[in-house]
């Protein structure tokens, strides 16, 4: 299930993507500062360009993964491959709602994870990175991001790199208010304070899933 403007669009099931060694390094280098590209590519940089262009952006198809959560709850990954209009699209659904929200997108909305939330999430930790903004990070996160690298292929020494840089959105602070967590970037869905903020019951109901 995707959101009613996403279905008529050649949506495809990316699953098999994430056993793809360059799956990750594309999926991860919005998330790299200046300099780390050339640590994470290396001499696959050419393989990795065309990697991305035939299966990640073909305009034909849009590779969606699903990353479940407990209680039927779910993140939708989504490759929007407009033609002008490409980016990633991160979108929560619960059995009970008609339709999901955004909870991050790019750079223009977003963070939509604080790394408490994402560290509960390990099997899940690199594709929902982009989602993540939090100027609030422990030390130990480095130790368990490289070892997820570590487990798709990737070079073990991204890990700081990623976690200075973490999603497009940039950084903010989280914090709970009356039982749920919200966060303080003017950008992102989870505030409360923003026109486009996702309503009460929904942004309870995001808090209450990753939390």
């Amino acid at each position: 299930m995707v959101p009613e403007w996403y279905r008529d669009k050649p949506l495809v099931d990316g699953a098999e993507l994430l056993s793809e060694p360059l799956f990750w390094l594309n999926h991860l280098a919005a998330c790299m500062p200046e300099g780390a590209h050339a640590m994470a590519f290396g001499a696959d940089w050419e393989d990795a360009e065309e990697f991305y262009l035939e299966r990640m952006a073909s305009p034909d198809e849009w590779p969606v993964i699903t990353a479940d959560l407990p209680g039927g709850n779910a993140i939708q990954v989504v490759h929007r491959n407009f033609d002008g209009d490409m980016g990633v699209d991160y979108l929560f659904s619960t059995p009970s709602w008609s339709e999901e929200s955004t909870l991050a997108e790019g750079s223009f909305t977003g963070p939509g994870l604080a790394w408490h939330e994402l560290e509960r999430l390990p099997e899940h930790l690199l594709l929902l990175f982009p989602m993540l903004g939090d100027e609030s990070v422990p030390d130990h996160a480095v130790d368990l991001v490289a070892a997820a690298l570590a487990e798709v292929g990737a070079p073990r020494e991204l890990a700081g790199a990623l976690l200075e840089q973490q999603g497009m959105a940039g950084k903010a602070e989280s914090r709970e208010r009356g039982g749920v967590w919200i966060c303080d970037s003017g950008y992102s869905p989870r505030c409360p304070h923003n026109d486009f903020a996702l309503e009460p019951e929904r942004l309870a109901a995001v808090s209450a899933a990753l939390n």
